[in-house]
């Protein structure tokens, strides 16, 4: 037997659905406009019977004429509901998507409950900046001091070389961003 490996690949086509249909009555003569689907039969039912409890309120054209506005209206949907591909989604599970889309509340539900962002307000931030030395012993000669030290140039300091760590010396922490701006900040004098 060889080392070599086989892989099968299986892939499988939609499936054919082919609807169940009413095209004969029970004595056996063709339906007019036949076959119909379950779901065509289901919608001309529906719509009549709702169209004849609400006559009261369109109904407008005597007995006969809305009889005839209602099965008319009532095939119309039945001829609309055969349009449907059949292995398109149920007309009635999209028209409960499309209710549930529009009742949704506008900024979505988390965890069951609707989201409620707060309202846009405004809001105030201060930023104080203190220069303050840091060899002030009193508070008295504080002004003394910051105008001695404005007037004179820092003195500058010069770059000690630090000795190579011996083998009980650990090595110093390299100085992060804001220890090499603070560094150098007290190195160069502030221009105005």
């Amino acid at each position: 037997m060889s080392d070599q490996t086989v892989e099968v690949a299986k892939w499988y086509t939609r499936a054919r659905r082919f609807p169940q249909l009413i095209g004969k009555t029970p004595d056996g003569a063709k339906l007019p406009g036949g076959p119909y689907t379950f779901t065509q039969v289901g919608v001309f039912v529906g719509v009549f019977v709702v169209g004849l409890k609400t006559t009261h309120i369109w109904g407008a054209f005597g007995l006969l004429g809305n009889f005839a506005v209602l099965f008319g209206v009532a095939y119309g949907a039945c001829f609309a509901a055969g349009r449907v591909p059949v292995g398109a989604r149920n007309p009635f599970s999209v028209g409960a998507s499309v209710l549930r889309a529009v009742a949704a509340p506008a900024g979505g539900r988390y965890r069951g409950s609707p989201i409620r962002p707060k309202r846009p307000h405004p809001i105030s931030a201060r930023l104080v900046i203190a220069d303050t030395p840091r060899s002030v012993a009193s508070p008295a000669g504080s002004a003394k001091s910051v105008q001695h030290k404005a007037s004179a140039p820092p003195p500058v300091r010069q770059a000690q070389s630090t000795p190579s760590p011996g083998p009980l010396q650990a090595p110093s922490p390299p100085l992060t961003g804001i220890q090499l701006l603070l560094a150098s900040s007290a190195t160069h004098p502030r221009e105005n």
